[in-house]
């Protein structure tokens, strides 16, 4: 990242003692290699991120309060998505595109009452909850125009199959991944084993059909 930036994504988790050496790179600007007895001096600029109160886990001492001031020059709030659910149709928008590309498809037209469902959840998941909705919605939908009964919001969304005949190979398989997900309570490990799968094959299949495996816990 020399002459350049380094992104530290949910700082408020990193543990304590790690904190200690970061603080002392902030503040000396120097880093030594491993194996080296040389400093590099440093020219980066530090951009950290977290969804965590840390002024809040500064006062429990679970962060340490030096680093937290050192990091905290500028301060950008970002509003949660439900704060901000004017930007959910260019983010629907965008993650149509994204997902009908990379699974083929023909991008479907949400309908004016299926943008309005998706304004009106909570998305306590944030803007990872809204992409999993729509990537979802892409893989078990094949129509060209979607109504908000065709929006995969929740686990409940994934109707039973009527029979093989009316569902594409795609639909049977998330569905089978979503009932043994369900009796497992999530699983991994016994729904692997009721499918006849390794545990990685079910990880890779539940991200390739944007299951939420922590809503069957």
């Amino acid at each position: 990242a020399q002459n350049g930036a380094i992104f530290l994504d949910e700082i408020g988790t990193m543990r304590m003692d790690l904190q200690i050496r970061l603080l002392r790179v902030l503040q000396e600007k120097q880093i030594e290699r491993i194996g080296s007895n040389q400093f590099i001096n440093l020219d980066v600029r530090i951009i950290a991120a977290t969804n965590e109160n840390l002024s809040a886990k500064v006062q429990d001492k679970k962060f340490r309060a030096d680093l937290y001031h050192r990091l905290n020059v500028f301060h950008i709030h970002l509003p949660t998505l439900k704060e901000r659910k004017e930007d959910i149709p260019l983010l629907v928008g965008y993650f149509i595109k994204k997902y009908a590309k990379q699974y083929g498809k023909k991008e479907p037209v949400l309908s004016v009452a299926a943008v309005r469902k998706l304004e009106g959840l909570s998305f306590p998941g944030n803007v990872r909850e809204l992409e999993n909705i729509i990537e979802k919605t892409i893989i078990l939908s094949d129509k060209n125009n979607l109504s908000p009964e065709d929006l995969m919001t929740s686990e409940s969304d994934f109707s039973p199959l009527k029979s093989d005949k009316t569902a594409s190979l795609p639909q049977m398989e998330a569905q089978l991944i979503v009932d043994a997900l369900k009796e497992n309570k999530g699983s991994l490990k016994k729904a692997s084993q009721k499918l006849g799968i390794t545990y990685k094959t079910l990880q890779y299949r539940i991200k390739k059909f944007g299951i939420d495996k922590r809503s069957f816990k």
